[in-house]
């Protein structure tokens, strides 16, 4: 069953929310292995993360949203979804944080549009990524977290939006892509997540072990 957390993006109480659950934006981190098979220092680190934050039942990283930083996303946030509701002609309802029912696995998504669809909104800088989205459609490992947010919904569709209002003056400050749901992919990305989540549990035994 799904849930839903309605706190803003970016204050302590989306941060607590989220606190020991796999989410969209680190799947990519908790999927990296070493050419020997090792986990990388990146898969490591993630659930350690998640498994003193399952203990803690909060968030350990609030602190590091700096006020300006959550002011400016909302703002490059909101100029987004606005720039793309008068392309589609559709409303796009703010969304908060989407999660499994055991509170293991969820979503937060940029906003939701109509019954099927869900909007990912990326205000990159970084030139190579700029070029490979803008020239190719590629958006990288943010598939990952397009696909994992359809999951976690349930919903059909997305509409990836770059949004980089440097570029506006050019004509190359807004790109919008639709990816629809991709079930071979979900499927794949769900059990590589149902099996770090059994990393995070061994991890989250082993310290409540020791403090026994």
């Amino acid at each position: 069953m799904l849930s839903w957390d309605d706190s803003r993006q970016g204050t302590e109480e989306w941060f607590n929310a989220r606190a020991g659950v796999i989410t969209g934006s680190k799947v990519e981190d908790a999927r990296k292995f070493l050419k020997n098979g090792n986990s990388s220092s990146e898969r490591v680190k993630y659930s350690y993360k998640l498994a003193v934050e399952r203990i803690a039942g909060s968030a350990l990283d609030a602190h590091e949203f700096s006020p300006w930083q959550a002011k400016r996303g909302q703002e490059l946030e909101d100029g987004a979804r606005q720039r793309h509701e008068r392309e589609i002609g559709e409303f796009i309802l703010e969304a908060g944080f989407a999660f499994t029912e055991d509170r293991k696995f969820g979503a937060s998504v940029d906003g939701l549009i109509g019954d099927d669809g869900i909007v990912e909104i990326k205000c990159f800088l970084d030139p190579v990524k700029l070029i490979d989205i803008i020239l190719n459609d590629d958006i990288g490992d943010v598939v990952s977290q397009v696909q994992w947010g359809l999951w976690v919904t349930g919903r059909n569709w997305c509409d990836f939006v770059l949004y980089c209002p440097q570029l506006e003056a050019s004509g190359l400050g807004y790109k919008s892509i639709r990816f629809d749901r991709d079930e071979d992919y979900i499927d794949k990305l769900v059990n590589d997540m149902i099996e770090f989540d059994k990393v995070v549990e061994e991890v989250k035994i082993k310290l409540l072990l020791k403090s026994s």
